[in-house]
């Protein structure tokens, strides 16, 4: 569960790492199209601005999500995995310990 708790941790550290590269390239100019593309230019109004804010803050919440539910599905799998080898184990012990316990007449 640490293991899988620090890998979900640094995937969206990593994750926020990029989106804030992306925003950042964004706001000074990098995605804004050439001159007389004829595509209006709204990254400098306002609303452009709390438009891409939410975009970003939408992707970041896209990516969380996408770590969550891979932690989840990791953990499932580590249980399956871990559950069939403790009832391996068990049956292996029952298998020595039961014919002392039990008594056939």
């Amino acid at each position: 569960m640490v293991t899988l708790a620090a890998a979900f941790l640094v995937a969206v550290a990593v994750a926020s790492i990029f989106w804030h590269a992306h925003v950042s390239l964004a706001a000074r100019g990098f995605g804004r199209p050439a001159p007389g593309c004829g595509r209006a230019d709204s990254a400098g109004s306002p609303g452009g601005q709390v438009a891409m804010i939410i975009n970003a803050l939408a992707a970041s919440a896209q990516v969380a999500g996408a770590a969550g539910v891979t932690l989840l599905v990791c953990y499932g799998l580590c249980r399956l995995v871990l559950d069939r080898r403790r009832l391996a184990a068990w049956e292996s012990a029952w298998s020595l310990t039961g014919p002392r316990w039990t008594t056939r007449l």
